[in-house]
């Protein structure tokens, strides 16, 4: 688990005031309905999803598993995925590991679960997943996770972090219905989309 210091509370306090969460829970409200052209283009836009320049195998497949049950049966779903779509390879002919995408796709279909991107990387000073062979590197990724899901459980019974998550469900009521670590991941990328992690919380 992570301490939730002054500094990150400062940082916090800052995010809440620029929040705006209004694409995600437009993501959160098409999910239900399936895999639509609409939920694919909103998802691929609020995810950046188009950025590593995936195949269409890669996002045919990556799409069918975020609405697939058979995730359910998956004894390890983290490494089985990322294997799985490593095997796709990108329009420019490179096979990676896409744990940022994966995470989402897993946060997506349980929104208990965190996200893992370069935000949270740089929030909570993760080393990076970059280096060592494949399964070295799969098994950082799921132990950073873990550590980011107790950090987050944890944080929701501090009563600092309960006055931010007050302030955020009062900002914006459709939020009531989200777990405190989607919050937390929302309010992480907004403190790094504002960089607020170089100017020490100040906006």
């Amino acid at each position: 688990m992570m301490e939730l210091d002054k500094l990150k509370l400062k940082k916090f306090e800052c995010a809440v005031e620029l929040l705006d969460a209004s694409k995600y829970l437009e993501v959160r409200r098409l999910y239900p309905l399936g895999d639509t052209p609409e939920f694919r283009r909103i998802y691929s836009n609020y995810y950046h999803l188009n950025v590593a320049h995936p195949s269409a195998q890669f996002i045919d497949r990556y799409f069918d598993l975020l609405f697939s049950t058979e995730i359910e049966s998956m004894q390890a779903p983290y490494s089985q995925i990322l294997e799985e779509l490593r095997e796709f390879p990108s329009q420019n002919g490179n096979r990676s590991l896409q744990f940022s995408f994966v995470s989402k796709l897993m946060a997506t279909r349980d929104e208990r679960k965190p996200v893992y991107d370069k935000h949270v990387r740089t929030f909570f000073g993760l080393s990076s997943l970059s280096y060592g062979d494949d399964d070295s590197r799969i098994s950082k990724f799921t132990h950073q996770l873990n550590t980011l899901s107790a950090t987050y459980n944890a944080w929701e019974q501090d009563r600092n972090f309960k006055k931010i998550l007050a302030k955020v469900r009062e900002k914006i009521p459709a939020l009531n219905g989200c777990p405190a670590t989607r919050i937390a991941d929302l309010l992480v990328y907004t403190v790094g989309k504002h960089h607020l992690n170089n100017s020490g919380g100040a906006a």
